[in-house]
């Protein structure tokens, strides 16, 4: 019988380096598929690590395929662009139909939801209001046509090693550098936030489901831009927050008790303890 592996497609992606490693830890036989670079992939953790090209052009022995590859415009997510399809749809299309039995692990998003007065739950109905939701949303549709296949959907993921593009680097950085915080109206915008490691575990255990299930991957509950700049100050030397203008974003919350049961998951990582990693983490 041949070796099976987990295909990673988006390995070099700031979750598949967490998930690469959590898997190796489990001695699982990991093939690495990368978009256009690999200054990401710890190459130690995988058997091969190959372009996207050539995943499409031979066949593996796979039993599990995480997708996470994305394409992300931060602040731009309704701007069209060729690379909502080219990204995060047409892989999912292409590799899915080359292994039909293999379980399918999507990481989807949030983005998938509009806004709600109410807390958002597994059973709220997609109404995404960006073209990033739009094509995640895409996916998830030609994932739900496999045989077997699990769906994540993710709240912001964050932990050292992401992208100095969004808030949490964004707001660090500017403490460090000025000793302000400067948050837009009130702070009392709220968002949902959880730890890559967190997020990489359910992946791993939506993997090992017999079920096909749409899950929601975000953390224990959400926090106040006031909250996170206040975390972010405690761990800071004189760091003072400000507040200007008006926030015009909308607040999210959410209630995944039924993937936690469902999973049985018990969280790892707090907001505080997973913003004190992320601090040490950051150069000064």
């Amino acid at each position: 019988m041949k070796e099976k592996f987990s295909l990673i497609v988006g390995a070099n992606s700031f979750l598949g380096s967490y998930l690469a490693r959590l898997l190796h830890n489990e001695n699982q036989k990991i093939i690495g598929v990368y978009n256009s670079n690999i200054n990401k992939i710890d190459a130690s953790l995988f058997e091969r690590i190959l372009p996207y090209a050539a995943v499409t052009d031979r066949k593996e022995e796979i039993s599990t395929i995480y997708f996470l590859n994305s394409y992300i415009p931060y602040g731009k997510m309704n701007e069209p662009s060729e690379k909502f399809y080219l990204q995060n749809v047409a892989p999912v299309e292409q590799i899915s139909a080359l292994y039909p039995d293999a379980k399918m692990v999507l990481a989807s998003s949030v983005s998938v939801y509009g806004a709600s007065s109410n807390a958002i739950t597994e059973a709220a109905v997609p109404t995404p209001e960006t073209l990033y939701g739009l094509s995640k949303l895409q996916a998830e549709e030609i994932i739900q046509q496999q045989k077997h296949f699990s769906i994540v959907r993710f709240s912001s993921i964050y932990g050292k090693g992401m992208t100095d593009k969004t808030m949490l680097p964004a707001l660090i950085k500017n403490a460090r550098q000025t000793g302000l915080i400067t948050l837009y109206g009130d702070g009392s915008r709220t968002q949902n936030y959880i730890h890559a490691c967190d997020a990489a575990l359910f992946l791993m255990q939506a993997a090992k489901t017999t079920t096909n299930e749409i899950y929601l991957g975000t953390a224990a509950q959400s926090f106040s831009n006031l909250e996170v700049a206040t975390i972010i100050q405690n761990n800071l030397k004189d760091v003072e927050i400000a507040f200007q203008g008006e926030d015009s974003a909308k607040s999210f919350s959410y209630d995944n008790t039924t993937t936690l049961h469902k999973l049985n998951y018990t969280f790892g990582y707090n907001l505080e303890k997973g913003l004190e990693e992320l601090i040490d983490s950051t150069d000064e």
